[in-house]
């Protein structure tokens, strides 16, 4: 055991060809620095996504508390279509978040596959390398951009899960303005 990491030893047969070290084995300080930019680049994932979720949960929380707490009388069509507008833009800023997270996703898991080759060639294991090696093998990819796509697109994997939670953030808020909009016509 080395820093929390049982040594694996050098039976590589199991291992895709694409996943292994060509070339001499890196040096110990590599090893750090991968798992290290692994762990920042998932910390930039994870940032992004929160920060969408935020923006995605407060602007309609904000923009319905104003129209609630406005004095009716006060109301014209005119704050209820900008209010409409404002809601319904969730949509276009859905799909670019989505992007721009799946390219961070994208960017984690290159780190994730340069950290998987560096614990291997010096002989560590780790739970998370384990899981990359598997999925790997399971979904027998030849190269690391078929398990780059792959990875991306599994149900077992956040990227996924997070794009359905903002998109269903994004049509709640869309349908909010269009009950915005709905009452502002009838008022």
């Amino acid at each position: 055991m080395v820093w929390g990491v049982l040594v694996m030893g050098n039976n590589h047969s199991d291992i895709p060809t694409w996943l292994r070290w060509d070339g001499e084995p890196p040096k110990l300080n590599l090893l750090n620095a991968s798992r290290k930019e692994m762990y920042e680049t998932l910390a930039l994932f994870h940032n992004h996504v929160k920060y969408v979720i935020y923006i995605m949960i407060t602007m309609p929380t904000i923009i319905l508390a104003i129209i609630r707490l406005w004095p009716a009388t006060e109301l014209d069509l005119l704050v209820y279509a900008v209010a409409s507008v404002i809601l319904m833009l969730a949509c276009p800023i859905c799909i670019i978040s989505i992007l721009v997270i799946h390219k961070y996703y994208q960017v984690y898991v290159s780190a994730l596959i340069f950290a998987t080759r560096t614990h291997i060639a010096l002989g560590y294991k780790h739970p998370w390398f384990e899981r990359t090696i598997k999925q790997a093998k399971d979904w027998k990819v030849k190269n690391s951009m078929e398990f780059l796509s792959k990875r991306a697109k599994s149900w077992r994997d956040t990227f996924i899960l997070y794009s359905c939670i903002i998109s269903v953030l994004a049509i709640s808020s869309v349908a909010c303005g269009i009950i915005v909009l709905y009452f502002g016509l009838l008022s």
